[in-house]
């Protein structure tokens, strides 16, 4: 039994990506447990216009307006959806030719009973027409049809038929049309049947870019062909087909092709639930239940050899086997290194979708290595994938049954109008029907949903027909679209759009993530510090001196780092804290975007000594090393969210409140930006879970703005420099005319020198309340709250980005630091639990940095120190305890 348990996970990874299949039928079941590595995502152009969304409206019969190819990518709603769009579809069947009109009308209206809007229907050739009648019937029910046009070997189409096919099918109101059926595949499956049968990619780029110039110049849009994203872990991943193809479009000229083209996905899940590679059993090679094996009707056996593969996965989620290993689980010494090396190979499962995108998730992949080649976003279009019977490809999981796929196909169907992101337009699930459509194709029968037109289906049609969301519709809020004219003005606008359009909709869950659950000291004022910028164990007098020193000035909440490492670095510091009633924050430090590699160590000992928030990477949207990336290498938003999800569900498990990433105001990508993709790819992973008991970490520097930025006159009236001001400053002429001439100018065009971008926080949040920002962005997404908690910003001495302002004084970083810590206890919203000025100590705190002394309040330990400490310690207000309540409505400007 174990021979063969490991020969099942040593296997399963090399699946054909998709089974032989008796032409011209041409599912797919499916990927093998592939293992993609990470590419860089360049930053992604933000957009421009929200278009209204283009409906189902058949062109005139005989209509042939003159179109033109665009000189810049079509933005996503440009392309049709069906009216009251849920992203729900289904494949026909596997033939060719349409059925008895009794067989049309009895699944048209089964289509309709449960809400199902994109259909894929295969058309032999060029010049049948056969299935003009159900696509009429289709159209007529607001069902998107999809065409893909078959053809058993991949040569050209004519130019002329192809033509005179896409006018007549988009007269009837069929837009999408899917040319070339898995290609990745050798032989005669993947459509190449002459010589060797090697696929060719190079030359299909050629004809496909023909074929797909001539569909859109009749009117419609075209497929690319339906091959996979392969598994960049694997050493030859760039010499995939994926690439090759892409790189002959470029190099034949033929990129802008993909302007007005869409994506076919062939996204099987096999046996793997769909959220993986991010459920529970991938994640943590958890056993099975009792309930499990009763639900599954397991035998002893079979659920032994299915634990046997999960204790071994799970044992390789954080490192190779050992000897000792291979004698608990009683495997041989060979069997141990060559599942070694296979995993370090890249052949064996993965832990994220860069990894492993043989799942559900697979458009994600597609997209990710998509944009990363040319950076912009086209349509995903699933035409065949989900959940099929009796897929039992990974060992480590229950094959696949009837009440399996119900309850996947369910969990799509509200996928699809909760979290699915905009470039993923619908989930055409195999297989509505082969016997029950008229057609005796005994290949993918156990597949199909309806055996006859009599009532034996499968019990995923009335599950959908059932299901309480059965008559919603997907709310879009396209994100902002680019246009190469647009200046960062207007797309700033654009995105204002976007969130307005968010907060219409939203639905309000106050009660989802309740903030009086998260740690809060005693007495809390909501006054944070950052302590001294080193991760190494503080001396014992060094500690001894600042504890009396923040209980002094009543720091609530204090800042530290420590390495990613199996061990408390300094439980000293710790220790003192929590004893003095001071909220400890530990930055995990990792000084470059990499997997943490100690978290299920290091969070429990951390948390039994008292610490509670455990802030993850840091301002990853800087580019380069200070961004934690490596020189020349893009910022990837998407491989952060990947690396995020694996360290979040660590400190999760372990007891602890992960962060997410805290970013930089004025990063190389906008930090409010990078925030959305990156809630946004959380979102699309089916991971939106995680994010209840997290927090956001904010780096809120002013800059040289005031504390009511931007709001204030100068920002909102252009206000000039007042007498009193000059004299109080000391400016002299020069200084005045620059910062009134920078006033005067800033509203103007950018060509002309102006840089104003509004006077409203989604627009400008470069300030003190940036909080009130973030926490718009994550409401309008998910409707509750997190924490937001200051671990770095306020106010630095000599700060003069912007030069409608005067620099940053000392005196001036005293004022703002009191008001800021005073606001906190007057008006600022409970979500926002703390400010954390930057910076306690440096050369004073043992760590020597030239960079960072001047912010630095302590110079030594001897009292040489800014005036904001003794304001501090004199403050009247600093005993005042905060007044805190559960936060209600939305933040409203």
């Amino acid at each position: 039994m174990i021979l063969r348990s490991l020969l099942l996970i040593l296997l399963s990874v090399h699946l054909t990506t998709c089974q032989t299949t008796p032409l011209p039928a041409t599912a797919t079941p499916v990927a093998a447990i592939q293992t993609p590595l990470l590419s860089p995502t360049s930053t992604p152009s933000p957009a421009v216009t929200l278009s209204p969304l283009p409906l189902v409206t058949p062109s005139p019969p005989g209509s042939s307006p003159l179109r033109l190819t665009p000189t810049a990518p079509l933005p996503l709603s440009a392309f049709p959806r069906p009216k009251d769009d849920n992203g729900l579809g289904i494949h026909w069947s596997t033939h060719l030719y349409a059925q008895s009109d009794e067989a049309t009308g009895y699944f048209v209206s089964e289509l309709a009973r449960m809400n199902i809007k994109w259909v894929k229907l295969l058309v032999d050739g060029l010049n049948n027409r056969d299935y003009d009648e159900t696509i009429d019937e289709l159209v007529k029910r607001d069902i998107m049809p999809v065409i893909r046009i078959y053809r058993q070997c991949n040569t050209p189409y004519d130019a002329e038929d192809l033509t005179a096919l896409v006018r007549h099918y988009v007269a009837k109101g069929v837009y999408y049309y899917d040319l070339y059926n898995e290609p990745n595949q050798p032989g005669e499956s993947g459509g190449w049947c002459e010589g060797d049968g090697e696929p060719q990619p190079e030359y299909l780029a050629e004809i496909w870019a023909d074929a797909a110039r001539t569909i859109y110049l009749a009117g419609g849009y075209p497929g690319l062909p339906s091959f996979f994203a392969p598994g960049q872990k694997q050493p030859e991943w760039r010499d995939d087909f994926f690439y090759r193809f892409f790189d002959a479009l470029r190099e034949q000229g033929n990129e802008e092709v993909l302007y007005f083209s869409w994506a076919s996905i062939h996204n099987y899940t096999i046996n793997h639930p769909p959220t993986y590679p991010y459920d529970e059993v991938n994640q943590t090679g958890r056993l099975l239940t009792e309930a499990e094996i009763e639900r599954y009707g397991l035998t002893q056996a079979q659920a032994a050899e299915i634990n046997l593969n999960r204790r071994v996965a799970g044992i390789l989620r954080k490192r190779l086997l050992t000897p000792e290993d291979g004698r608990e689980l009683g495997l041989d010494e060979v069997t141990i290194d060559e599942i070694n090396r296979r995993f370090s190979a890249g052949e064996l499962m993965g832990f994220n979708i860069y990894d492993d995108n043989t799942c559900f998730f697979q458009f994600i992949a597609f997209r990710n290595q998509f944009y990363d080649l040319f950076g912009f976003e086209i349509p995903m279009i699933s035409t065949e994938g989900g959940a099929t019977r009796e897929s039992g490809e990974d060992p480590r999981y229950p094959m696949v049954d009837g009440q399996t796929v119900a309850e996947w196909t369910l969990w799509t169907a509200d996928y699809m109008l909760d979290d699915a992101p905009d470039y993923y337009f619908a989930s055409m699930t195999w297989l509505l029907a082969q016997r029950a459509l008229d057609y005796e194709e005994p290949v993918w029968e156990k597949n199909a949903w309806y055996h006859n037109r009599e009532g034996d289906q499968e019990p995923v049609v009335e599950a959908l027909k059932q299901r309480p969301r059965l008559e919603e519709a997907r709310r879009l809020c396209f994100e902002a679209e680019a246009k190469a004219e647009a200046g960062y003005r207007e797309l700033v606008k654009a995105q204002v759009e976007v969130e307005k359009c968010l907060e219409a909709g939203v639905k309000p869950q106050p009660g989802r993530n309740p903030l009086a659950r998260y740690p809060r000291p005693e007495g809390d004022n909501g006054r944070g510090l950052h302590g001294s910028p080193t991760n190494q164990a503080l001396p014992k007098d060094v500690v001894d001196y600042f504890t009396p020193e923040l209980r002094a000035m009543n720091i609530k909440w204090f800042k530290f780092l420590q390495d990613d490492a199996p061990e408390v670095t300094d439980p000293y510091l710790i220790e003192q804290l929590t004893a003095s009633g001071i909220e400890p924050v530990m930055r995990v430090y990792k000084p470059f975007n990499e997997p943490y590699q100690h978290l299920p160590e290091l969070v429990p000992q951390a948390v039994e000594l008292g610490v509670h928030y455990f802030e993850l990477y840091n301002e990853p949207n800087v580019a380069g090393p200070a961004g934690g990336w490596p020189e020349g290498e893009p910022i990837n938003v998407e491989r952060m969210v990947d690396l995020w999800l694996a360290a979040a569900q660590e400190v999760h498990a372990a007891g602890g409140q992960p962060s997410l990433p805290p970013l930089a105001g004025g990063g190389t990508m906008d930090d409010l930006l990078f925030l959305r993709q990156f809630l946004a790819g959380v979102r699309a992973r089916g991971q939106a879970h995680l994010l209840l008991g997290s927090w956001l970490a904010l780096h809120n520097y002013f800059l040289n703005h005031p504390l009511d930025y931007p709001t204030d006159p100068v920002n909102v009236n252009d206000v000039p420099l007042t007498e009193a001001e000059i004299a109080e400053r000391g400016l002299t002429p020069e200084q005045v005319e620059a910062i009134n001439h920078a006033r005067r100018s800033a509203k103007l065009p950018r060509d002309q020198g102006g840089f104003w971008v509004g006077n409203t926080l989604d627009e400008d949040s470069n300030a003190f309340r940036k909080f009130d920002a973030y926490a718009k962005v994550f409401y309008r997404r998910f409707g509750y709250y997190l924490p937001v908690i200051g671990t770095e910003g306020g106010a630095i001495i000599g700060a003069a980005e912007d030069p409608r302002y005067p620099p940053v004084r000392e005196e001036d970083l005293t004022t703002l630091t009191l008001d800021a810590y005073h606001a906190v206890l007057d008006d600022a919203p409970p979500y926002f639990f703390a400010q954390t000025p930057w910076l306690m100590a440096n050369k004073a705190g043992e760590h020597e940095d030239e960079r960072f002394e001047q912010a630095a309040w302590y110079k030594d330990r001897a009292g040489t120190v800014l005036p904001v400490v003794e304001a501090l310690k004199k403050d009247p207000r600093k005993e005042e305890v905060r007044a805190w309540e559960e936060p209600g409505l939305p933040v409203t400007d």
